[in-house]
């Protein structure tokens, strides 16, 4: 067949064209593998943060402990962009379609068909696919090929396709024309581990390829300082502070943006710099003229200017210090090996959150390719515009509706940069604790493991939960005996509390149940009202509802509902939500959530169902788990009560 196009979306081509799946090719009636990716390399994203969650990810398979997703690493990956699939002819064994023929024609390469010319050689009748393939929990895909008869004068020159029960591609089987040698049936032992034997599966199954990825909002750490920050807890102590006011004078009257304050001076760092400024200097001017000031003994500190890396680093220090002494993580306390971890994702979540409801604080006309950060509008900014007041009076009562449901502060985020990926993929079966996960070949042949990636701005709506609120309903609940309860007229005492006893570590894998107590509730309490408000949401912005996905932060609390379109524009849904049916969304929500047709049955057993909380695989952070409308509502029999004004009926 000779070489043709098709066009596709790049999303589409993540999720369906992955390396080593099957397509249909409808415009020449076959089906084709995906046998290789051209690609481009990708370098501006959170490459640390990414690598976490795919290692995350891919301890829940069955084979973790293998190369190469034991202890993944970022330097273990290699990031890119998909620009060009190419695919070839699969399953390579055809039959003709003429019921009283049935000839098998089975090759090894797709170029071997070529000469058969779409033809039957017995009859010259039209040749067809098998549309049938064997997939296995191991991650091998066989084509259902006959075996030669056991006659050597017959070998493969004669087989053809027992068709005798055409509803049951079961008893289908193979068999020579010239003796009547049984040649095979649909099932053979898996030729990649040889554990079992495999059974057919149609080429269109889902089960045949499972590609596994995520989505994940990826901000733009400005890359003039990227690679002078110190990761781990210096970073995540720096965002702490900034999440608890203590560099307001600092972000805010000195201009210091949080990369700035991240920026580690040790002598390494600064032997380098220094280094770079004297090849600087010397092009400017002239090595010669550089030696003669070194031998004259000139304080180069006098050339160039590296007082503001002073000043820098010692802020750095002293506010680091200052937060370990003021926040203490609940990994550190159970003496987590794991803490890093905590310091990771936390990093992520708050710079995430500070960036998407404070924008760049910095001076984005000075920066470059800085195009990427979010631009958030509060309500409250909203609320101050007379125009706006004019043509839309109903949103005077906005924050009177958002109360109702405890949500403090809202935004509405645009420009917000959404990360699609994908590292690997299954077969067979959905379950990653039964089955193997598999990963790319590289596109050039390398060592590493290819992530491929696709980045696109997004919009969102940020709701930031009362605190207060949430440290009454959980005494209400009786889940802070044994508690510190924080004062609840301190807002900075409130967020350290959520700082101190939200367990980030215990979310990291979605698909284990919640161990901490505390961080269950407050999780199942905020994923409970994301899904409430998402199953509605659909209705007011006009997206569908699988179009409009999650971001749950406990440890801030907020909750992020943004649209997961990858068409690379926004379609401002959300910002019609936001600025026009706030009053409808919340007023339905309540009354959506009160009920579920299965009660008493849902409400007595866990909550939540797919009629009343769930939403789809790809919407969902966390596979439809911790989920309880009772939460929300409060239940019948008075043990659990309303978080929302709203009372079980």
């Amino acid at each position: 067949m000779a070489d043709s196009e098709m066009k596709r979306g790049l999303a589409q081509v993540m999720y369906r064209f992955g390396p080593k799946s099957l397509f249909d090719y409808g415009r020449r009636g076959l089906s084709m593998k995906v046998s290789r990716w051209e690609t481009d390399k990708v370098s501006s994203l959170d490459a640390n943060y990414v690598a976490e969650q795919i290692a995350t990810h891919a301890s829940s398979f069955r084979n973790d402990d293998e190369d190469p997703w034991v202890d993944l690493t970022v330097e273990d990956v290699d990031f890119r962009r998909p620009n060009r699939v190419v695919g070839s002819l699969y399953p390579l064994t055809m039959y003709c379609q003429n019921r009283s023929c049935h000839r098998v024609v089975s090759k090894k390469e797709p170029s071997h068909f070529v000469y058969t010319n779409g033809e039957c050689p017995e009859c010259g009748g039209e040749l067809r696919q098998l549309a049938f393939v064997l997939v296995h929990d191991c991650g091998n895909m066989m084509s259902i090929n006959p075996q030669p008869c056991s006659n050597p004068d017959h070998g493969y020159d004669h087989i053809y396709l027992n068709k005798q029960n055409i509803n049951d591609p079961l008893s289908w089987y193979f068999y020579c024309g010239e003796c009547g040698d049984f040649c095979g049936n649909m099932s053979k032992r898996c030729t990649k581990c040889h554990k079992e034997r495999v059974y057919f599966r149609p080429i269109a199954s889902n089960s045949v390829y499972y590609s596994q990825g995520d989505v994940l909002v990826n901000l733009p750490i400005d890359q003039r300082y990227s690679d002078d920050i110190e990761y781990g807890e210096s970073w995540a102590r720096i965002l702490m502070a900034a999440h608890l006011g203590d560099l307001d004078d600092v972000v805010e009257e000195g201009g210091k943006t949080y990369e700035e304050l991240g920026r580690m001076t040790t002598d390494e760092r600064d032997a380098k710099r220094r280094e770079k400024q004297i090849e600087d200097l010397k092009e400017k001017v002239g090595a010669e003229q550089v030696e003669k000031m070194i031998e004259s003994g000139v304080d180069l500190g006098d050339v160039f200017d590296v007082a503001e890396d002073t000043i820098k680093g010692s802020t750095r220090g002293e506010v680091v210090e200052e937060n370990r002494e003021r926040v203490e993580l609940p990994s550190q306390r159970g003496g987590d090996s794991d803490v890093d971890q905590a310091y990771s994702t936390l990093s992520h979540e708050l710079f995430t959150y500070l960036r998407s409801t404070q924008g760049y604080e910095g001076n984005l006309d000075a920066t470059d390719g800085m195009e990427r950060q979010p631009t958030p509008l509060s309500l409250d900014g909203l609320l101050e515009q007379e125009d706006f007041l004019e043509s839309n009076p109903e949103a005077e009562v906005y924050p009177e509706k958002l109360q109702k449901v405890n949500i403090a502060s809202a935004w509405v985020v645009d420009n917000l940069p959404l990360l699609n990926y994908t590292f690997g993929f299954t077969r067979d079966r959905p379950e990653r604790s039964r089955t193997d996960l598999q990963p790319f070949p590289h596109p050039r042949g390398e060592d590493s493991t290819p992530v491929y990636v696709d980045q696109t701005p997004s919009e969102a709506i940020v709701l930031q939960v009362d605190r207060s609120a949430i440290i009454e309903w959980l005494d209400g609940k009786g889940s802070l005996r044994g508690v510190e309860r924080p004062d609840t007229d301190d807002e900075s005492d409130l967020k350290e509390w959520f700082l101190e006893n939200v367990d980030t570590n215990e979310l990291r894998d979605h698909y284990s149940p919640i161990e901490d107590d505390l961080t269950r509730e407050v999780y199942t309490l905020l994923h409970s009202m994301s899904h409430a408000l998402m199953r509605t949401a659909s209705g007011q912005c006009g997206l569908d509802s699988n179009s409009i996905s999650e971001y749950v932060m406990p440890s801030i609390p907020a909750i992020f509902l943004y649209a997961s379109s990858t068409e690379h524009f926004s379609l401002g849904g959300m910002h019609t939500l936001f600025k026009t049916r706030i009053h409808p969304w919340v007023d339905e929500t309540i009354a959506d959530v009160q009920q579920c047709v299965y009660d008493p049955v849902c409400e007595h057993e866990d909550g939540a169902c797919h009629a009343c909380l769930h939403m789809s695989e790809v919407a969902c952070e966390s596979a439809n788990g911790n989920l309880d409308r009772r939460y929300l509502v409060g239940d019948d029999r008075g043990r659990i009560p309303a978080f929302w004004e709203a009372e079980y009926v």
